[in-house]
């Protein structure tokens, strides 16, 4: 005489499989969500990219203008930094860190 297991074997093993992959998509949505790194929409993402390309940039003006300074008869460090850029060195720091807090509100650190 054959058991009920025996018999449906296949829809055991199907029902099995269906509640493995419920439950490890229910842990990958509640550790995701728990870390707080949710799936960012592609707004977000150009935005995200939009910003660290300007951190680089102002990173880079502010490093130019550093050597500028600690090299004065460089002419190429100098004409790479013309004043109105060594005027806004405390602004480009400013608006660095401003890029900062938002990358770290969205989820990356800076």
């Amino acid at each position: 005489m054959k058991s009920w297991f025996s018999e449906n074997r296949i829809a055991w093993l199907v029902s099995l499989l269906a509640v493995a992959l419920f439950a490890g998509f229910f842990a990958y949505v509640y550790s995701t969500v728990s870390s707080g790194q949710l799936p960012t929409s592609q707004n977000d993402q150009n935005e995200i990219r939009t910003l660290l390309n300007r951190k680089v940039r102002l990173q880079a003006r502010i490093e130019v203008c550093r050597q500028a300074a600690a090299e004065p008869d460089n002419q190429v460090l100098s004409a790479s930094c013309n004043a109105e850029d060594q005027a806004r060195i405390d602004e480009f720091r400013a608006e660095l860190d401003e890029i900062d807090a938002r990358l770290r509100a969205s989820g990356l650190q800076p």
